[in-house]
């Protein structure tokens, strides 16, 4: 019999990190055997992605006709009637959390019902109604089976901490985590740890999010469920008042939309956060990817998912309000798109810390964000450049709106590591000497969405002062200069340590890249460390 009082512990994931299910009628117009619109933790789904075309990515992944993937017992969600709910949720597997030093003993609290009894829910049917399986199970899978394993069964036989809390938690500095030496953290000791987790339940659920619609949206709808979830908890007899939300990435942004006081309005009913990895002023990295697609060769397949060149990449995120909340922010600062020939700068935007007006919205250059024949090759109803600068437009007012707003009891971890070098600035170089044109007109004669631009030829011998005698026809090319910023491959420094100044405690890390990132000792660490820090804060006696 679990404890009577509960907190339940919810994870939120990055984006692409929640599986997407699509309507009925779009299904019938991509003519599949199942409604998935996003499953990346199936080998066959990725097959099916992999081998789809501009137009087919921006139906399959279209914000006004897909929703998550939630777990439902009763019947099979896929719109293929062979195929069973828990076929289409085999990504969760429970069968071992070795991990560290881990037993391979049962998840205390989800242990599945006696024999007998009917309908019979397994451990695997249990974990799949916390919504395990609307995560990228991959990515997360380990995470949410360690937290249920060591935040109910911390202790051994001998009423000793487990060898687990002994080996990663308990006593050690946090500083060896990288936590911030101004924060001061002291360790945990074994007798703070019993009293954190005595008396007291944390089950452990994830809510996944359309990542395709604004923040805004995930926010107040991820604050409904955080409320039918106590609800539920308080139906059953048990007193749950407060959440602990662990958060990755671009599920930092839906966290905080979940708690604003103008937007899912449950502060008070969160006992505190932990943001890993969290794109808090946005990435760079999003322009560059919509011009030149996502990073490795042609052979690497996380590419060829997501998107080989510039123009898949487009289809998807111009239509999608999500995705354009993480090109960076008015707050990210200047200068950070730039144009150069060797040491010498021939431009740099923005200049007035409006990336909206100074690079988003701009039309006719070269190195403009949206190419307007890359936006709706599906030629849908409504999807055209106007609508994305209307996207454009909401994802300036969210992050007026949530700018300096965190919860009082938040921590954050993130990547500092010079070895992950991450686009903190987007540097077009020219191989040739253009400095006396002016470059930003030039007329594009190819681009390879790879990172390549090619220029109509420039007869020069028109152009007074154009230092070159030998020479009567220029034809110029630029390339996308190789990432130069310490982060996590795809956050920069400048853009997460925005957090220093608003979370209770920040770990700076190394050794991780951004996906994986809550795989790593080090931030499993420090999101345990904060968790019991978080705890600690809860006062029961308060109505």
């Amino acid at each position: 019999m679990p404890p009577k009082k509960v907190i339940p512990i919810i994870f939120i994931p990055g984006i692409m990190g929640s599986n997407l299910r699509m309507t009925a009628d779009r299904q019938a117009l991509l003519k599949k055997k199942n409604n998935i619109a996003w499953r990346v933790d199936s080998t066959s789904e990725n097959a099916h992605f992999m081998a789809l075309n501009a137009a087919d990515r921006q139906k399959q992944l279209d914000p006004d006709k897909t929703s998550v993937d939630t777990f439902d017992s009763g019947h099979s969600e896929t719109g293929n009637p062979k195929e069973t709910t828990f076929e289409r949720n085999k990504a969760v597997n429970l069968s071992s959390i070795d991990m560290w030093h881990v037993s391979n003993a049962p998840l205390v609290l989800l242990l599945p019902d006696p024999p007998g009894v009917t309908p019979r829910k397994t451990h695997q049917h249990r974990a799949l109604e916390r919504g395990w399986g609307e995560v990228l199970y991959d990515s997360y899978g380990e995470l949410l089976q360690l937290m249920e394993k060591q935040l109910n069964d911390a202790f051994c036989e001998l009423n000793e901490p487990s060898i687990w809390w002994k080996k990663n938690v308990l006593d050690i500095s946090p500083q060896s985590w990288g936590a911030a030496p101004e924060n001061q953290l002291k360790p945990i000791r074994a007798d703070e740890l019993k009293s954190a987790l005595t008396e007291c339940w944390f089950p452990v659920h994830a809510m996944g999010y359309n990542w395709l619609q604004s923040n805004r949206a995930s926010g107040s709808a991820t604050a409904n469920r955080i409320r039918a979830l106590i609800k539920k908890y308080a139906d059953a007899k048990f007193d749950c008042r407060k959440v602990i939300l662990i958060t990755h990435s671009m599920g930092g942004l839906v966290a905080r939309a979940a708690m604003h006081s103008s937007i899912g309005k449950i502060e008070d009913l969160v006992l505190g956060a932990v943001h890993s990895v969290m794109p808090a002023l946005g990435a760079a990295i999003t322009y560059k990817r919509m011009r030149c697609g996502f990073e490795g060769g042609p052979a690497n397949i996380p590419k060829r998912v997501l998107g080989y060149d510039g123009h898949e990449v487009t289809a998807v995120l111009s239509n999608s309000p999500g995705g354009l909340e993480l090109l960076p922010t008015k707050n990210y600062g200047n200068s950070w798109l730039k144009i150069v020939f060797d040491n010498t700068t021939l431009l740099s935007l923005p200049q007035k810390n409006n990336p909206i007006t100074e690079i988003y919205k701009i039309q006719n250059k070269w190195y403009q964000l949206f190419n307007p024949e890359w936006i709706n090759p599906a030629k849908l109803q409504n999807s055209q450049i106007s609508r994305t600068f209307e996207y454009i437009d909401l994802a300036e007012k969210f992050h007026k709106t949530i700018s300096n707003y965190y919860h009082k009891n938040s921590y954050a971890i993130y990547g500092s590591d010079k070895e992950r070098l991450t686009w903190g600035e987007v540097v077009w170089q020219f191989d040739q000497d253009v400095s006396s044109l002016n470059s930003e007109n030039f007329a594009v004669s190819s681009d390879s969405e790879n990172g390549k631009i090619k220029f109509e030829p420039i007869n020069v011998l028109h152009i007074p002062k154009f230092n070159f005698h030998n020479i009567s026809i220029l034809s110029p090319s630029a390339h996308l200069v190789p990432p130069k910023e310490q982060g996590d491959e795809t956050v920069p420094i400048r853009s997460a340590n925005n957090q220093d100044k608003f979370c209770k405690a920040i770990f700076r890390q190394k050794g991780y890249e951004h996906q994986d990132s809550l795989k790593y000792q080090s931030s499993v660490s420090a999101t345990f460390y904060s968790i019991i820090r978080i705890i600690q804060e809860m006062n029961w006696s308060k109505t």
